[in-house]
């Protein structure tokens, strides 16, 4: 499986930064956590927890119940840190534009999700009449 370079950043950035927080050990988070860090949907979050542990970025377990995983994070890939030792550094406005693109994909994403639960709540109780 391949992913997109930027999409595989993307992952194992918020791994990175989440394990920086838990002082490197093993930690548990939710799925949609990790969709909501990323903005990425369902099916490249589990695209992607499967390229990175296959890659040995990451180890994965099961969490607490269906919606979890424990996470312990490796290491960051060796070609990572070389594509970003070629890539050009971006200047300061340029820098800021794409930070702020990012940040709205991800709120969209997440008012995607939310929309999408209301619609499910909207139609499990539309049924129940």
């Amino acid at each position: 499986m391949k992913l997109k370079e930027k999409t595989y950043k993307k992952f194992v950035d918020f791994f990175a930064e989440t394990a920086q927080r838990n002082q490197n050990s093993a930690f548990e988070v939710a799925y949609a956590d990790i969709q909501r860090g990323t903005g990425a949907a369902s099916i490249t979050m589990k695209k992607a927890l499967q390229v990175l542990v296959e890659d040995g970025v990451i180890d994965t377990r099961p969490g607490r119940n269906s919606r979890y995983v424990q996470v312990t994070y490796q290491q960051e890939p060796p070609e990572a840190n070389e594509a970003e030792a070629q890539s050009e550094p971006e200047t300061g406005v340029l820098a800021e534009l794409l930070h702020v693109a990012d940040n709205l994909r991800q709120r969209l994403r997440t008012l995607e999700i939310q929309a999408a639960n209301l619609q499910e709540r909207l139609a499990y109780l539309e049924d129940k009449k």
